[in-house]
């Protein structure tokens, strides 16, 4: 009987869980000083400024810590390479909309890079690549340069 009423005892202090704190009072800002009278064109305004908690500040914290994949997914304009943005004009067709969204996919290399993505890649098949690129790149910079007009 002693026995069964430590154990009740023992786990009952690490099962303890503690009570909410009790809500704070509601802060009242008024816009106008406690010396003057209100008049009536003159309304006094509160504004209740709750303090945040801090589980709605840790919440982003915590999904990229549980996901983070996930981490960016709400940002409205992320920063980066294959950002792709179409912005619709207002009598602009389906097709024509489609055809800038593609030209755009293609032109910031998501389908390149998602198939490059698709499957491992070491570290000699990764130096070839980056030499291509840069060939690539190069010349388009040299047929670019060869029809450059030169201002006098």
């Amino acid at each position: 009987m002693a026995a069964s009423s430590t154990i009740n005892n023992f786990l009952s202090f690490f099962l303890r869980t503690k009570p909410p704190p009790p809500p704070s009072p509601p802060q009242f800002n008024p816009t106008t000083s406690q010396n003057q009278k209100p008049s009536s064109s003159q309304p006094l305004i509160a504004q209740y400024n709750p303090p945040p908690s801090p589980s709605c500040a840790s919440s982003s914290e915590l999904s990229s810590v549980i996901c983070p994949s996930m981490a960016y997914s709400n940002t409205l304009f992320f920063r980066s390479p294959y950002n792709v943005q179409v912005v619709v004009a207002e009598d602009e067709s389906e097709e024509k909309l489609l055809g800038r969204f593609r030209r755009e996919v293609i032109k910031a290399g998501i389908v390149q890079e998602c198939r490059r993505r698709r499957y491992f890649e070491n570290k000699h098949e990764e130096k070839k690549r980056k030499s291509r690129e840069a060939a690539r790149c190069n010349r388009k910079r040299f047929f670019l340069s060869l029809f450059e007009i030169s201002k006098p």
